[in-house]
């Protein structure tokens, strides 16, 4: 198992590199050309810009049962279907029991933004979403493990 980061929108990259280093699990960030960064640890691959470029690539590269992290639920559905270890930054597991709601949740709001509506604020990130990523890391890690 490797943990497969969709690193466009992944702001929890420390408490995921800690986690890979206690389990000495290798870690891959995709990015596009414009989210370029470099890491002395994560393997970085970077794709060119494109609609769901980045979310292509990682998918083709993912294995089954790797762990997948994505913020993109059409990613993460993808995901869904090599593997059951597919998380959001935020700390919560994909499955299939909640991504058609969250599908639709998404759905819903972009139609109401194309009607004029704004939605709300994003909500900053919290010490408690922190804590919920690191927990749901560990746990599947240690799923693996054993």
């Amino acid at each position: 198992m490797k943990i497969v980061i969709d690193g466009d929108a992944c702001p929890a990259k420390e408490i995921i590199r800690e986690i890979a280093i206690k389990f000495g699990v290798e870690v891959h960030v995709f990015v596009d050309s414009s989210h370029f960064f470099t890491d002395d640890f994560f393997q970085i691959h970077v794709v060119s810009k494109g609609k769901d470029a980045v979310d292509m690539a990682l998918y083709n590269f993912m294995e089954k049962g790797d762990l997948v992290i994505t913020q993109d639920y059409g990613l993460a559905t993808m995901a869904l279907t090599r593997s059951d270890a597919v998380i959001n930054p935020l700390g919560f597991l994909y499955s299939s029991k909640n991504i058609d709601e969250l599908l639709f949740k998404r759905h819903i709001g972009q139609k109401a933004r194309r009607s004029g509506h704004k939605g709300s604020k994003i909500k900053k990130r919290t010490l408690e979403n922190d804590q919920s990523l690191a927990r749901l890391i560990t746990s599947l890690l240690e799923l693996h493990k054993a």
